[in-house]
């Protein structure tokens, strides 16, 4: 398992977490775009989706099939942090700096979640 820098970008870390990945789709944000990993991905069988990135004002503006592909993406993006936003609150995953690895943190969530689910039992 290789250590992530959490303080990397976005695009950095997707690589390094989803480097084996296969058979999955990801929702990300526009810092995900990149070519040649998208080409990468689909080899993996690795549906990569985000959104199009607004053009500059001399250039056609999106039409409304890559508005509403925008908006899909959004809806998707909003259940996956809210999420993440209530795993967080739960965990207190913010106070986690001690973790140097994927697998440490999802050990260290899944302990967090565990002794809530015993506690409220």
């Amino acid at each position: 398992m290789k250590f992530v820098d959490f303080s990397t970008s976005s695009l950095n870390a997707g690589k390094i977490i989803f480097k084996n990945a296969g058979d999955i789709e990801v929702y990300g944000d526009k810092a995900y775009i990149d070519d040649e990993w998208g080409y990468d991905l689909q080899l993996q069988y690795v549906e990569l989706n985000t959104s199009f990135k607004e053009r500059s004002k001399n250039q056609i503006p999106l039409d409304d099939g890559e508005l509403a592909w925008n908006a899909m993406v959004a809806s998707k993006r909003h259940l996956i942090e809210s999420l993440f936003s209530q795993i967080s609150r739960v965990t207190s995953i913010q106070n986690a700096g001690f973790i140097r690895s994927l697998d440490g943190l999802f050990a260290f969530i899944w302990a967090k979640l565990a002794i809530m689910a015993i506690c409220c039992w």
